[in-house]
């Protein structure tokens, strides 16, 4: 799926066919759509507020999913399950689960005093929120419905990706040359944190899958690709120091994009 002239499109890639998902609606813009399976879930804009919207792909249908929010955005899927935002113009944001089943709408998360940014796999919904003027990474189990901390909150962490039982994210820390940014890795299945790359570049957006994770780097020359490949994960994890320091494994990067002249930075195949 993706966004032209504020609408949603949908490619098969089997079919080659090309449709509009967000056309019969009626919403101005179309943002950020999302797609598992046969569904497209995105957020518009109607002229007075933000609505999340979800289309099914076999049925060609639309409808409006959430109800009573002015500014609805950032939808997630997974399953039959949508997660979403609503932030107020006081920057105070509540995040809201949606079961298509039975078409009820919750708030599970309250009160989070940021612009936030989440992401959603299985029954966990993590996201990146200020909290004590530094951001972090929170956590909320949809099965037992209790929030835990992410990893070590000693830097600024943004960028959240979850997928099966690895959550990523960039973490910003300064040192005597600047700020600089590098990726970590949490692990829910031994809950221990593990710092994928270790350099003094900007390193941001992370996305992982599976045992997969890529990531962009800005060199100073242009932005590049990068990929890791978690198979096994180290023996030793970061552990916080008396010094509030982290130690941490050493990775080794599997790929690298090259360099193009044209000016494509970041295109991969």
């Amino acid at each position: 799926t993706y966004n032209d002239e504020g609408n949603i499109y949908s490619y098969n890639i089997q079919t080659k066919q090309q449709i509009i998902v967000s056309d019969d609606v009626h919403n101005n813009y179309s943002y950020d759509p999302q797609v598992f399976g046969d569904y497209v879930v995105w957020y518009g804009y109607d002229g007075s507020k933000n609505n999340i919207y979800l289309n099914d792909l076999e049925t060609g249908i639309s409808e409006k999913v959430s109800t009573g929010l002015d500014n609805a955005h950032n939808p997630k899927i997974y399953g039959r399950k949508i997660i979403y935002t609503d932030t107020s113009s006081s920057l105070v944001s509540d995040i809201y689960l949606y079961d298509i089943d039975t078409k009820e709408q919750i708030k599970i998360v309250e009160g989070i005093e940021s612009y936030i940014k989440t992401d959603f796999y299985g029954s966990s919904v993590v996201w990146t929120s200020e909290y004590g003027g530094e951001m972090s990474i929170r956590l909320y189990d949809l099965k037992t419905q209790e929030i835990k901390n992410i990893g070590y909150t000693n830097s600024t962490q943004s960028n959240v990706s979850i997928h099966n039982n690895k959550i990523v994210w960039m973490e910003e820390k300064g040192s005597e040359y600047g700020p600089y940014n590098n990726i970590h890795m949490y692990d829910l299945g031994t809950n221990n944190e593990y710092q994928i790359t270790s350099n003094t570049k900007v390193e941001n957006n992370p996305i992982v899958y599976g045992d997969t994770i890529v990531w962009e780097k800005n060199t100073g020359s242009g932005i590049f690709l990068y990929m890791k490949k978690v198979y096994t994960v180290p023996d030793s994890p970061i552990n916080p120091t008396v010094e509030g320091d982290k130690e941490t494994p050493e990775f080794d990067i599997d790929w690298e994009n090259p360099y193009d002249p044209s000016g494509m930075y970041g295109a991969w195949y």
